[in-house]
């Protein structure tokens, strides 16, 4: 079967385990919002970067962060069908769910994934994987260490090496478990959006159901399971909601209120170089276009939209991630009105009250 729909060129697996409604994008199994697309050079990037602001190294905070997004994502699935999941992970039938498993990856933009080898029993059990063009090396073997711990619910260990131009990735079953308490606490929340005020129209494609505009804005890539964007060609992903809540939660009870403020800062930083050099086209405050393009990228549902050159005010529904879509919004109105801004905002059951107002 070919991987990606003949009507609307969207990879099938997105389609087929997520849909679009109440601006998020959510899994058909469980209800829940687990993905927004995000641009690779960003997520690469939005770590270091706030490593750096922070000053102090978060390699092992975003690797268990990771890990637990992914071991997440795969128990929303899981709990749907336990008795298929449980006669799937048994061999030779194990090698069925690395397939799916590497399909939805591919199907996500996070790379290509082979099963090398998996010997061992519960509690000993070692598999090996050959990951190709990954949008970042860490976080794709974090990712499938997720997914080996979702299947067989034990705590793992991971080593990533390069090989042949790809990465080799062993991941054994560690029942003693060390750092758990800090695994633990990083457990993706329920993330379930409210019926939206606002509805918004996007029309589906008739062959596979998801969205026409996903297919009019990005292009799959399957051979190498890369996505990019169809204007400038920017390599994007269908990012984990579960990692950027759990690095939110996590840095917010580390460091209080001014990590909010961090992750806006860098988020912003970040989206003004994007918007720099490749321009938005047309208006960005556009209401409805606004509104589509917040929808498809899962980042919210937009109910008020009120701007001009002395400020904005603008209200978002099921927001899961209010400090990136706030740096969003504000460098996109510092971009439309050539003037540097701040913003405060509030979260209210998931709704976005942002105002923004030129740098004093």
């Amino acid at each position: 079967m070919k991987a990606q729909c003949r009507e609307c060129g969207v990879h099938r697996m997105v389609g087929k385990t997520h849909r679009w409604e109440d601006g998020c994008i959510v899994d058909r199994s469980a209800g829940t919002a687990n993905l927004i697309v995000y641009e690779v050079s960003a997520a690469n990037s939005w770590m270091e970067e706030l490593g750096r602001i922070m000053g102090m190294p978060l390699d092992r905070l975003v690797f268990n962060a990771a890990t637990s997004a992914a071991e997440g994502v795969v128990r929303d699935s899981i709990q749907s069908h336990p008795a298929l999941f449980r006669l799937a992970s048994t061999p030779p039938l194990h090698r069925i769910v690395y397939a799916m498993s590497a399909q939805l990856m591919e199907g996500i933009g996070a790379g290509r994934i082979e099963l090398l080898a998996q010997k061992g029993g519960q509690g000993r059990r070692e598999t090996r994987l050959r990951v190709s063009h990954p949008f970042n090396p860490r976080l794709v073997s974090s990712l499938v260490a997720g997914f080996v711990r979702a299947f067989y619910g034990l705590p793992v260990t991971c080593h990533t090496r390069e090989e042949g131009g790809a990465f080799i990735v062993e991941i054994r079953q560690d029942p003693a478990g060390a750092g758990e308490g800090v695994y633990h606490r990083l457990a993706p929340a329920r993330l379930v959006p409210a019926r939206g005020h606002a509805p918004v129209a996007l029309p589906a494609c008739g062959r596979c159901g998801a969205p026409r505009g996903i297919g009019d804005l990005f292009v799959w890539d399957p051979q190498r399971g890369m996505i990019a964007e169809r204007a400038g060609g920017q390599r994007v992903i269908f990012a984990s909601l579960y990692l950027f809540d759990s690095m939110i939660r996590e840095v917010h009870a580390e460091l209080g209120e001014p990590a909010l403020e961090v992750f806006q800062e860098v988020e912003r930083r970040l989206f003004a170089r994007k918007l720099a050099s490749a321009p938005a086209g047309g208006d960005p405050w556009e209401e409805e276009g606004l509104r589509g393009d917040l929808a498809l990228r899962g980042l919210g549902l937009l109910r008020k939209l009120e701007a001009d050159g002395e400020g904005a005010r603008i209200v978002v529904d099921n927001v899961f991630v209010a400090p990136i879509v706030a740096g969003r919004l504000l460098a996109l109105w510092e971009y439309r009105y050539g003037r540097e801004a701040e913003c405060e905002y509030s979260i209210t059951g998931n709704t976005l009250d942002l105002s923004i107002h030129p740098a004093a």
